[in-house]
């Protein structure tokens, strides 16, 4: 796919393989012409055998990740987390030096050396309702209350939802939830100020839905939908 991918560089400077320019809407016109580089691969680390990388973040240009090796989970190569890991169903978050694991209702926010910094039992049922960026980890409660664990140690509360949402991201200043039910409705946090910034549902969505993403910019929520027809 990389490979066959044709660049081209608007008048405006931008450089894109679509066929029309992302930043001033110009139609490419005409043929593209095809340029080949190099791309340079850098080794950021080599998981020890028998480990298995279990997150992976890239937070302002800065790649961090986390491996498990039995019950430990390993952050960036500095920091261990011992007896952390007691399977599959719990989740490894990364936010910066923090690491968020997430254990049926527990969510234990750990620091860079190991202590404590949060830890809440009382985490929403559905363990895709919580997610995490570079400054905090975020979940949803069983009182639906979107929260955050604050570097200080406190819980801080975004907002209430009216149910659990199927899933739930968060970007550098949006966290997004979004529910399969209620014709595919989705509600936008602001990811450091409390209140709901907007809640909508999806107009006719055309399908069975499969699976849902989200990406982020800086301010803006792309959400994409795997939907199955017929």
């Amino acid at each position: 796919l990389i490979a066959n991918t044709v660049w081209t560089t608007c008048a405006c400077g931008t450089e894109h393989a679509v066929s029309v320019c992302p930043k001033c809407d110009t139609v490419v016109a005409g043929d593209k012409t095809m340029r080949q580089g190099n791309t340079e691969v850098t080794p950021l680390f080599t998981p020890p055998p028998g480990s298995d990388i279990v997150s992976v973040v890239a937070e302002s240009g800065t790649v961090r990740y986390a491996y498990v090796v039995g019950t430990d989970v390993h952050r960036d190569g500095t920091t261990v987390l011992s007896d952390v890991y007691s399977g599959p169903h719990v989740r490894v978050l990364i936010s910066g030096s923090l690491t968020g694991i997430l254990d049926g209702t527990t969510m234990t926010v750990y620091k860079e050396d190991g202590t404590i910094l949060v830890k809440a039992e009382d985490v929403s049922d559905d363990s895709t309702a919580v997610g995490a960026n570079e400054n905090h980890v975020y979940w949803l409660n069983q009182s639906n209350d979107v929260v955050y664990a604050n570097n200080d140690g406190n819980i801080n509360r975004l907002g209430r939802i009216s149910g659990p949402p199927a899933k739930m991201w968060v970007g550098k200043t949006i966290a997004l939830g979004f529910w399969r039910e209620l014709a595919a409705r989705v509600t936008v946090f602001n990811s450091e100020r409390p209140g709901i910034v907007s809640a909508f549902s999806l107009p006719n969505v055309p399908g069975t839905l499969v699976d849902a993403h989200c990406v982020f910019s800086s301010n803006v929520a792309w959400l994409f939908l795997a939907l199955e027809r017929g």
